[in-house]
């Protein structure tokens, strides 16, 4: 009786402590899989406008998205915590506007900040010739007209922006494709709605890509997010 069942078994390789190496065999072949990796430094927002009280309880301006009451990193600036110089602080959340920092609270109210800031610095493997690793990340945001943009920089130069100012949009990706292309160059392109990129490429690479993502917003009641970067590849 002929075979007519064309499913295919496949088995997934396992290292010496049982962790998936990537790598699949299918039909006795094996196929390496893209490595999905996370950068996992936390869900990060620079922070609106608000005060926070000498004990510590942050009130934010405007509300963010969701209550974070696990905890969520919130860019300050400086003079925000008694003595501290502006940089990313945690907050337990009990709303969408109250939370708590670690640190003394000036007791005073605070402007939000409007400069470009560093949301996180991911290290990506230099991909060998002819493949590719991609760097998506999630952005959340305040739904109005004032601009809020996310840029990845190389070495300080600006390989992608995506500013948004349309009401109603308060969720967007950023995307940064990483091309190998052998002996040391990569080309480095962006595909974003609403986003531009002059692209480029690097020649000289060594075994890592060191990427900043920052955030940057036009006004100080403003928020706007990050969650922590997607690597594939």
């Amino acid at each position: 009786m002929p075979l007519t069942d064309k499913r295919t078994v496949c088995y997934a390789v396992l290292d010496e402590t049982g962790t998936p190496t990537g790598e699949i065999v299918a039909a006795g072949k094996n196929i390496t899989l893209p490595k999905v990796t996370s950068s996992a430094q936390g869900l990060r927002f620079v922070a609106p406008s608000g005060t926070v009280a000498a004990d510590g309880t942050i009130t934010l301006g405007t509300a963010l998205p969701a209550v974070f009451s696990s905890g969520v990193y919130l860019w300050l600036p400086a003079g925000a915590i008694s003595g501290g110089a502006a940089g990313w602080y945690l907050a337990v959340m009990s709303s969408t506007t109250v939370g708590v920092i670690t640190g003394v609270g000036s007791g005073s109210a605070y402007t939000g900040a409007t400069s470009e800031v560093t949301a996180m610095t991911v290290d990506v493997p230099t991909p060998a010739k002819g493949s590719a690793s991609i760097i998506r990340l999630a952005h959340m945001c305040s739904s109005n007209t004032n601009s809020k943009t996310a840029r990845f920089r190389i070495g300080g130069t600006q390989y992608m922006t995506n500013a948004i100012n349309t009401a109603g949009h308060a969720l967007f990706v950023a995307k940064l494709l990483v091309t190998g292309l052998g002996d040391g160059v990569v080309s480095i392109t962006s595909e974003n709605g609403g986003g531009s990129s002059a692209g480029g490429i690097l020649t000289g690479v060594g075994a890592t890509i060191i990427i900043d993502c920052t955030l940057q917003l036009a006004t100080a009641t403003d928020y706007l997010g990050c969650a922590p970067a997607i690597i594939q590849g």
